[in-house]
């Protein structure tokens, strides 16, 4: 028996003993719950569920790189803050003589020719710009941070590269310092200013610490879509656009679906626009759909 005496333990052995009574032979089990029910949504009428599909314009500037075009703005003074450091210039190769620039030196009396060579270092060798140009291709200086030197020296040379010593051994033909740094107006030297010509090269654009992106042309890319967030798709049989840069037009000639909880461009257009001459210019436009 137990130690407190209520129980009789029958012992088959030293080692085991049946205590209580014995399992049935076959153990009962709960049936398991069954799961909840749920109600489908009722699935909606597509003869009767408005349509929620909606026209956007999306405009962001690809040179400079903004994403709203609302950023963008025309210069409002061509000159840069006083004391500004700069950090990024783009000039335009035009083939102009020094005319007058402070710094610039002509080496020949013939004529730039269209297509040259142009460095363009500062005094701790730095390569900004080593590779042919012509007329009217795009040179951009990056100081990737900051200058390190307070001038960067340019020289054009006629077109000569010599591949196997990886030079160019052509005719200097014009030289040219100019600041990293937005000199003082009172101070004896012309500062950076926009839309300027130094030498064979003409400020486009500049960017500094205190004036930011500063340009005298932009390229404006303007993105038509329509967006339909709902359950079904959405057949637009019209899309009116009227647009500040290329008219008015219908972007769909015949039934177009925009899937459901999808959205469809229907038309994009790059422009480049010269932020000086279009200042005081307002661009409208507008996208309706049925």
């Amino acid at each position: 028996e137990t130690l407190d005496g209520s129980t009789e333990c029958n012992g088959f052995d030293f080692h085991e003993c049946i205590v209580g009574q014995a399992l049935p032979p076959a153990f009962p089990t709960l049936a398991p719950t069954p799961s909840p029910t749920v109600t489908p949504y009722p699935t909606p009428d597509p003869l009767t569920t408005e349509c929620v599909a909606e026209a956007e314009i999306r405009c962001i500037v690809t040179d400079p790189f903004l994403s709203d075009c609302e950023d963008l703005q025309a210069p409002s003074d061509l000159r840069c803050s006083d004391g500004a450091e700069l950090t990024e210039l783009v000039f335009e190769f035009t083939g102009n003589k020094c005319d007058g620039t402070e710094l610039c030196e002509d080496l020949s009396e013939d004529p730039i020719p269209d297509e040259v060579y142009i460095e363009i270092t500062d005094c701790e060798t730095t390569g900004f710009y080593q590779a042919s140009a012509n007329q009217g291709d795009r040179i951009t200086v990056n100081s990737r941070g900051n200058f390190l030197c307070p001038t960067i020296e340019i020289s054009i040379q006629t077109l000569d590269f010599n591949l196997t010593a990886e030079a160019n051994e052509g005719e200097e033909l014009q030289t040219l310092v100019l600041p990293t740094s937005c000199l003082s107006a009172a101070e004896d030297v012309d500062g950076i200013t926009l839309n300027e010509d130094y030498g064979a090269l003409k400020l486009i654009r500049y960017t500094s610490d205190l004036d930011g992106v500063q340009t005298e042309f932009a390229t404006v890319q303007m993105n038509y879509v329509v967006v339909n967030p709902g359950a079904f798709g959405a057949s637009i049989a019209s899309a009116q656009l009227s647009s500040g840069f290329s008219g008015d037009q219908d972007l769909v000639t015949s039934p177009t679906v925009v899937g459901a909880r999808t959205e469809l461009q229907l038309f994009t257009e790059t422009v480049t626009v010269n932020l000086l001459e279009s200042a005081e210019t307002t661009f409208g436009f507008s996208l309706s759909i049925e």
